[in-house]
């Protein structure tokens, strides 16, 4: 009797071996489902991750541009217009016309002014020489 129990209780226990490897494997097969699934999950988080890099860097590029066109804008709006301008550059030519003539008269009252010293000169010296010539004679 002692061999059927011995037997018996080896034939339970090589069950409960089986019956062990067996949940063994099932748990080893469902981990290894979920390490799947979590390393799909895991690819998918970085692509995902690397796209949004993309986005914020296309989106850097973006506000950049946006911001050197709005500095621009401003720069264009504080400097005055072509008419303004056109009109300023006008006003300045005329007043370079005007200190032009301006300095042209000066220039004529000068040489005038020259003449007369250079004939009250000439007089003067005509005069002396006439009172030379008439002490000399």
């Amino acid at each position: 009797m002692d061999a059927v129990r011995e037997r018996h209780c080896v034939l339970c226990q090589a069950r409960r071996q089986v019956a062990v490897q067996e949940a063994c494997a099932r748990e080893a097969q469902r981990y290894s489902e979920k390490r799947g699934g979590i390393q799909i999950q895991t690819a998918a988080a970085a692509a995902e991750i690397e796209a949004a890099k993309a986005d914020l860097a296309a989106a850097q590029i973006v506000r950049q541009h946006e911001e050197e066109y709005e500095a621009k804008k401003q720069e264009i709006v504080r400097v005055m217009g072509r008419s303004a301008t056109a009109a300023e550059a006008q006003k300045v030519m005329a007043e370079v016309a005007g200190i032009q003539a301006d300095s042209a008269q000066a220039d004529d009252t000068l040489a005038l002014g020259r003449r007369r010293q250079f004939a009250a000169l000439l007089h003067a010296l005509e005069v002396l020489q006439a009172a030379l010539d008439a002490d000399g004679a």
